[in-house]
């Protein structure tokens, strides 16, 4: 459900106290999308703590993820004014929800931007779908900030496969 056409299915948002946001979906136009409003940003943000605003998608069947594969992730985003926010590719179980993809600092403007890139996971291990979660970490600033069309596929021979958010 990356395009957000059922609405936030497979779709969560964490937050953590003092930080606050909501989750909605804008589907007054022919092509919704997801809008968190970030009300209370972490006070004092720092790297360690954006993790307490996030958008995250957890146990999507089509979401594994192997040793040595290339994935590309590409997804529209904007924000209600310039701002960054953190995509990270993690490990579902604890106690550190160890990084399985590094940290990619995005740049958001005010108008639709595509984004993509390329990733291979930092483990020899691979994860199954249950132990997976593709977040975006939002708690460095408030306002808005709008998502949609957000896809990961495996890359094989250098062109994507054809899974990805969007059956899962």
């Amino acid at each position: 459900n990356g395009n957000f056409s059922n609405g936030t299915n497979g779709w969560e948002l964490e937050v953590h106290w003092p930080a606050g946001a909501n989750l909605s979906i804008n589907s007054g136009s022919e092509n919704p999308y997801a809008v968190v409003n970030i009300t209370t940003p972490h006070p004092n943000p720092t790297d360690a703590n954006f993790y307490e605003i996030a958008l995250k998608q957890l146990n999507n069947s089509n979401l594994s993820l192997l040793p040595d594969q290339l994935y590309k992730i590409s997804f529209r985003a904007k924000a209600s004014f310039a701002r960054q926010m953190y995509m990270i590719i993690l490990r579902d179980v604890g106690p550190n929800y160890p990084w399985l993809i590094s940290n990619q600092t995005i740049d958001l403007d005010t108008s639709w931007q595509e984004y993509e890139f390329i990733v291979s996971p930092n483990t020899s291990i691979a994860y199954p779908a249950s132990e997976i979660r593709f977040t975006f970490h939002l708690a460095q600033a408030g306002g808005m900030v709008s998502f949609d069309d957000i896809s990961m596929r495996p890359l094989y021979g250098g062109f994507p496969a054809m899974r990805e958010f969007e059956n899962g």
